[in-house]
Formats: C-alpha cells, sequence, structure tokens
C-alpha cells in the first residue's frame, strides 16, 4: 500500500505495506495517526487491520472466517463501519476502533439479492 504522508520525502508516496496478499481501500483517522485498510482476499476471507500512518503497528481487527471488507473510520475516529457476509450475507457493521463490539447495521433477512457494502459516515455537523 502506498499513501502520501507528510513524512515522504518531498511528499511522495512510502509504501507502508509489503505483502503477496492485497492491502486495500484505506482510510485515515480523523488526527491522521492512523490508518484502516482491507486485507486480502487471498486463499483466505478479506480482514479489517490498523495500523500507526508511518505503517507501524500493524494488527488485525476482525479476525473472523468470514469476509470483511470496506472499512471507515466514524468523524471521531471512535468507530469503524465495515460490510461483512458473517451472518450469512452481506450486511454493514460497526465496531469500536479497537476490533470490539462488532454490531450488525442493516440485518438483513437471508436475502442474497441485497447487499449492503461500502459504508461511509457523516461527517458530525
Amino acid at each position: 500500500m502506498n499513501a502520501n504522508a507528510p513524512e515522504g520525502r518531498n511528499n511522495r508516496p512510502v509504501k507502508l505495506t509489503n505483502n503477496i496478499v492485497p492491502d486495500q481501500m484505506p482510510d485515515w483517522s480523523p488526527n491522521g495517526k492512523q490508518i484502516v485498510f482491507q486485507r486480502g482476499p487471498d486463499s483466505g476471507p478479506s480482514e479489517i487491520f490498523k495500523m500507526n500512518s508511518d505503517g507501524t503497528h500493524r494488527r488485525n481487527l476482525t479476525e473472523d472466517p468470514s469476509t470483511d471488507l470496506d472499512p471507515s473510520f466514524s468523524p471521531d475516529g471512535t468507530r469503524i463501519a465495515f460490510d461483512s457476509n458473517r451472518d450469512g450475507d452481506r450486511e454493514i457493521w460497526k465496531m469500536h476502533s479497537d476490533g470490539s463490539h462488532p454490531v450488525n447495521l442493516t440485518k438483513n433477512i437471508d436475502n442474497a439479492d441485497i447487499i449492503d457494502a461500502n459504508p461511509s459516515w457523516q461527517p458530525i455537523p
């Protein structure tokens, strides 16, 4: 994953991860100190990771056998929205920014025709 960060020389992209599995869908925390991103898919399901903006302290937040995608920080940085198929179909979930307390927000009833995906937060007025 490359990201433009003030830490890069001449504000050039800085490589933050180096994996065979794709790291994608990054979202910067509101204070700019952390990045949440999706790792995968590869041979297993995608997971949601968080790291410091310099690429250090990468941590898997979801560690779930289902597919977790499209993370997005809340405007205050305390929550992360994402989509997941952990209840059988693709739904919007939220969790604390440390990965704890995942909650299903959409709760569709096993309908493969309905896909809830790509969550985004509204700014706090």
